[in-house]
């Protein structure tokens, strides 16, 4: 084992020795850029070895055709080249990290959900029940009990109200500590969660648009159907690569880079909504409904599908249909077990469920004549609907943002 200081911090920890740099530097969270995710051709991940000295001998391929000789003689090696195999400092300069400007990415989602024409009609609902007391003369289960008052509130008779024995185990001692008075939250006949007394007025969803550089989230009160908090973040995956491709290509190297994919993602949506529920003062077990949208790359990543093919043609995902699940289907989600997920519709590979949502957010459906829609991200999609017809098609767009923001950053480029 070897011992390893980066700067600046300064963070210490101790890994095998052989382990490359960049991994290391992954292990102590920092977030450095690596657009081709690792393959030593885009030399963005430059950090200099301050010790131990490392030999001109040592630099791979890559390291003598992007690093200049005089970054060479300070030190400069690129983290996704070079292996440890001593103790050693390593210094990240601020020009290899990447920038996570919550600020700026919260400024272009902040209340966009609000412009929306569409009004979602919400499939979660709360019925407030008071129960009588079993007696001599009612010897109904504790179930039937509440099925027969749940079918008097909603004005239903339905005999199929299903629950899962997790939930059944807590009615005892939910009948006891609240008097008999219970909240029961359903979507659709199933019962998701029983609650001691009157919590109709706290209902909650959150919403997610997972893209490949920016994860924007809304949390919805939905009983006034309101914006509770709004906020934005970098994708933490983008240290695996800066396209969806470099993403599927560090998916593929080993078995457990799927999961960890998924991870990533999970506990960011956690993070958001731990956020959420403090700033606001709202208890997480009420949040019951969870939306997500993204690409189709980022889709698969979430539901730790194969990605595989969708970077080979003829460029095929495992699945295009809407998925619905409960909250423990995502490993580690925050959300209370029963919960509501729900991934919207991919289209193909490269036009995923946040095209759906784009579409749905304009009315699509509403609009006669013709009707041009671009979604432009680090993938871009445009959308040429005519009437009842609708054509779409997709293409990498991040490079265009990377050279707009290099030419910002020298204007003298626009010269060549």
């Amino acid at each position: 084992m070897i011992e390893v200081t980066i700067n600046p911090g300064p963070i210490k920890l101790t890994v095998p020795a052989g382990t490359l740099l960049l991994e290391v530097l992954k292990q102590a969270g920092v977030m450095i850029a690596t657009s081709c995710g690792g393959k030593g051709e885009c030399g963005k991940c430059k950090v200099i070895v301050s010790s131990p000295k490392l030999k001109p001998d040592t630099l791979s391929v890559s390291e003598k055709e992007l690093l200049s000789a005089e970054e060479i003689k300070k030190g400069f090696r690129l983290a996704c080249q070079c292996h440890l195999n001593q103790n050693s400092t390593i210094t990240v300069p601020s020009f290899s990290l990447i920038k996570d400007d919550k600020a700026k990415i919260k400024s272009r989602v902040k209340s966009c959900l609000l412009n929306s024409e569409f009004k979602p009609l919400i499939s979660i609902k709360k019925y407030f029940l008071k129960l009588n007391p079993p007696s001599l003369e009612d010897h109904r289960s504790d179930w039937t009990r509440i099925k027969d008052e749940l079918n008097k509130q909603s004005n239903e008779n339905n005999q199929t109200w299903k629950i899962h024995p997790a939930i059944l185990n807590n009615i005892p001692q939910l009948l006891k500590d609240s008097d008999f008075c219970l909240t029961i939250v359903l979507y659709k006949d199933n019962v998701i969660a029983i609650e001691a007394g009157d919590t109709c007025h706290e209902l909650y969803g959150v919403a997610f648009d997972i893209g490949t550089t920016t994860i924007a989230g809304y949390l919805l009160d939905l009983v006034n159907f309101k914006e509770v908090a709004v906020e934005a973040c970098t994708n933490p995956q983008f240290k695996y690569g800066d396209d969806i491709i470099s993403r599927i290509d560090f998916a593929r190297k080993e078995v457990k880079n799927r999961p960890k994919m998924q991870q990533e993602l999970i506990e960011t949506l956690n993070q958001m909504i731990f956020s959420w529920s403090g700033k606001a003062g709202i208890d997480l077990s009420k949040i019951y409904f969870t939306v997500l949208v993204g690409n189709t790359g980022m889709h698969h990543f979430l539901w730790s599908l194969p990605v595989e093919k969708l970077a080979l043609s003829p460029y095929i995902p495992v699945i295009t249909d809407s998925i619905m699940e409960d909250g423990r289907a995502l490993p580690n989600f925050c959300l209370i077990p029963y919960a509501r997920v729900y991934s919207a519709p991919n289209v193909s590979a490269y036009v995923g469920g946040d095209i759906i949502a784009d579409l749905i957010d304009i009315a699509i459906w509403q609009r006669k004549g013709i009707t041009l829609m671009v979604d432009l991200g680090t993938n871009g999609e445009i959308v040429l609907s005519k009437d009842e017809k609708i054509w779409a098609c997709s293409a990498a767009a991040g490079p265009a943002f990377e050279g707009v923001d290099q030419l910002l950053k020298e204007p003298e480029l626009a010269q060549v």
